[in-house]
């Protein structure tokens, strides 16, 4: 099964991001909660926030009298331990049945811990639902496995090397020769898909941390465009089977770029001292 996605279009994977790196700079007392209030309201105006379970809703006091950020913050502030996880078919992370099913269709979950000897989880989803409207699920995920935390200096390595390979793919299938066909045309559709694919991360999230978020939406747009560009392509059976394989590779990639970015902000939170 293709690893392809158009989630960073919708909001599930820049809200989760917004929320898990904004609400671990909070947690460490290192920003108000307006800020993590304004990053969400920068992914969209309005947010809602309901529970598949009755447990998930304990576990985050959900009440209908609150149904927005607000119970989005405290479920941050009361987690032992969060992180994102962007599964995928065949990388599925530790999520199995309905939890593993409603990542894959939302693009990312944020795991929340409820204790540091325990993993017992929820899982915080986001859906668009309309123009400026997000809506949260908060689902209990039962017992998830606490993966070590990938090597953000490996992620950088493997961007760069992505960031030829991507690029030498469109060219392979065209990817130039589309729009008015000019190289300006090109570096401003490159460009505004970039903007579209870019993550929000707190400004002192780290140099590295922001090359990488930077990487992973070049190398994203690229991909949009070359997979946009292939059915135009004159590329015999086998050659569409081997553009498939490069496009997913290159997807895995990204998204394991992103998910280690996202958590190395996450993990360096933790390691605050709490103000």
């Amino acid at each position: 099964m293709s690893e392809m996605t158009d989630h960073v279009a919708e909001a599930g994977l820049p809200a989760v991001a917004a929320l898990a790196t904004w609400g671990s700079v909070w947690r460490a007392g290192l920003c108000s909660p307006d800020d993590v209030v304004d990053a969400l309201a920068d992914v969209a105006p309005a947010h809602r926030v309901v529970a598949a379970d009755p447990d998930a809703a304990a576990v985050v006091d959900l009440t209908a009298a609150e149904v927005g950020t607000g119970v989005l913050l405290r479920a941050v502030r009361r987690a032992a331990r969060l992180r994102v996880l962007l599964p995928a078919p065949g990388d599925t992370l530790g999520l199995t049945g309905a939890p593993l099913g409603s990542a894959l269709d939302a693009g990312a979950v944020l795991v929340l811990w409820l204790g540091d000897l325990s993993d017992e989880a929820v899982g915080v989803y986001a859906r668009t639902v309309g123009p400026g409207s997000v809506t949260w699920t908060v689902r209990s995920l039962g017992s998830v496995v606490r993966l070590p935390d990938r090597d953000l200096g490996e992620a950088e390595l493997l961007m760069k090397e992505a960031v030829r390979d991507a690029t030498a793919l469109l060219t392979r299938v065209g990817g130039i020769e589309s729009g008015d066909g000019s190289a300006s045309d090109l570096r401003m559709r490159l460009a505004a898909r970039t903007r579209t694919e870019m993550l929000d991360v707190p400004p002192d999230a780290g140099d590295r941390v922001v090359r990488v978020i930077g990487q992973t939406a070049q190398i994203a747009a690229i991909l949009h465009l070359a997979a946009a560009a292939r059915p135009r392509t004159g590329l015999s059976s086998t050659g569409q089977g081997s553009v498939e394989s490069a496009l997913d590779d290159l997807h895995r990639t990204v998204r394991t770029a992103r998910m280690t970015a996202l958590n190395a902000v996450v993990a360096e939170s933790d390691r605050a001292p709490r103000r």
